[in-house]
């Protein structure tokens, strides 16, 4: 057991350690992690310490106390008054070197009692590349000088196969009985071919038991031959027992996909696409599940194809939705609409609005709201003009007269008629009254 240092195994948690020895001064101890100074630990009391950092789990952790061996930590002087502290601290001072000089030697390669050199289950480090007979190999050594690649080769092989060499060294027994039948062995050799193929069969001991079987094999030998010639087959069937065995389990199955065998080609011949299927198995799985309104779908195909042909209107109508959800909550006045869809584009034909008065496409009787001006016009035939507010106005009263006035002052009252104007300075209105009751005379109405 060391006298000046502990080591502990770190269990990834822990951070504190205890000093299972003596110092002298804080300042002697000193702590490795995994042979790394941790040189920021800090003293928790005189008999603990704690690391700056967690040590993962398996580190090792070593306490050490390093005195100071250049110096006295002690100078005695002539005439000087002799304390126990001082003392005790020179004497500490030379027996602490004292075991560290033994924890030192202790770590170092030694002879045993035995007059061996023993490493105590330790590795030896930064050993030279051996020159002599007698010098020890290193690794280094032994891989890239000594060992030739196919001696690598080899070894890699034995090691491979190093059940099958602990098998035969289990059966050592066996092989010198093997050896007291020699002539046997020649006979053997003779069809070491045969052997060899044997050789790749784990079950020689069971055709041991079966002598029987075996002398009945024998009378088949040349359709033995046969398979023999194709071993290499029978290998890959081997590696594939189980899969023969879940073949045999669906020889019913396996029937009826024979009597499909054209279908069967098929699908090889589109394995990509049964490929991708494979891939997209939830899919398919909710498509069987809706199959009967995929069976509705189909007998729509025609209209389908229609809607595909449409797709970018379809898109367009997608990203109108909120208009479309309030068209159908109108639906009956879309209807109205739509049976009343010629006035609607008669009206559109009739009706303009812009900055400025049309100039083609004009019918007699179309109106223009003309947003410059904010006139509201109607078309003559020849011409625009305005529609203007309902008040006292002159008019003319046909396209012959030429002179614009009001109605009362342009028509002239005959005999026995009177004009009454009414809602001066309003809607104005004319009444024209007659003072004959015979309805036998005639009426007329003369322009002024």
């Amino acid at each position: 057991m060391p006298l000046s240092s502990v080591l502990y195994t770190a269990n990834g948690s822990t951070t504190q350690f205890d000093i299972t020895f003596s110092y002298i001064d804080t300042t002697h101890i000193k702590v490795f992690i995994d042979n790394v100074e941790d040189t920021s630990f800090t003293f928790v009391n005189t008999s603990r310490i704690q690391t700056s950092s967690t040590p993962s789990n398996g580190a090792v952790v070593k306490i050490e106390r390093q005195t100071p061996d250049t110096a006295r930590l002690v100078d005695f002087q002539d005439g000087s008054v002799l304390t126990e502290t001082d003392l005790d601290k020179s004497a500490n001072q030379n027996f602490f070197i004292a075991q560290e000089t033994v924890d030192e030697v202790a770590d170092k390669l030694g002879k045993a009692n035995d007059g061996i050199f023993d490493a105590g289950s330790t590795r030896i480090k930064n050993v030279a590349n051996p020159t002599a007979d007698q010098d020890a190999v290193t690794k280094n050594f032994l891989e890239n000088t000594f060992l030739t690649d196919a001696n690598k080769t080899a070894l890699t092989n034995v090691n491979a196969n190093i059940s099958n060499i602990n098998a035969v060294n289990s059966n050592s027994s066996n092989i010198n009985t093997v050896a007291g039948n020699n002539s046997n062995i020649n006979t053997v050799a003779g069809i070491s071919s045969d052997i060899t193929t044997l050789a790749g069969t784990s079950g020689l001991t069971t055709l041991a038991n079966n002598s029987t079987n075996v002398n009945t094999v024998a009378g088949i030998n040349s359709e033995i031959t046969t398979v023999a010639g194709i071993s290499s087959n029978v290998t890959t069937v081997a590696g594939i027992s189980s899969d023969v065995t879940a073949v045999a389990g669906d020889s019913t199955d396996i029937g009826n996909v024979s009597g499909s065998i054209a279908n069967v080609n098929t699908v090889a011949t589109n394995i990509s696409n049964v490929n991708s299927v494979a891939g997209i198995s939830s899919n398919v799985t909710s498509v069987a599940g809706n199959s009967s309104n995929i069976n509705t779908v189909a007998g729509n195909n025609s209209n389908i194809s229609t809607v595909a042909g449409n797709n970018s209107n379809i898109t367009t109508v997608a990203g109108a939705n909120a208009n479309i959800s309030t068209v159908a909550g109108s639906i009956a006045n879309v209807n109205t609409t739509a049976t009343n869809i010629a006035d609607v584009n008669s009206f559109a034909n009739r009706y303009r609005i812009g900055s400025s008065d049309p100039t083609s496409s004009l019918d007699e009787g179309d109106l223009f709201f003309n947003t410059t001006s904010n006139e509201l016009k109607f078309y003559n035939g020849s011409s625009w003009s305005v529609i203007q507010a309902d008040t006292d106005v002159k008019t003319k009263v046909s396209s012959n007269d030429t002179t614009a006035g009001f109605l009362n002052g342009k028509l002239v009252a005959g005999s026995n008629i009177s004009f009454t104007e009414n809602s001066d300075g309003g809607n104005e209105t004319l009444t024209i009254a007659s003072s004959v009751t015979d309805n036998s005379i005639p009426f007329s109405i003369a322009l002024g």
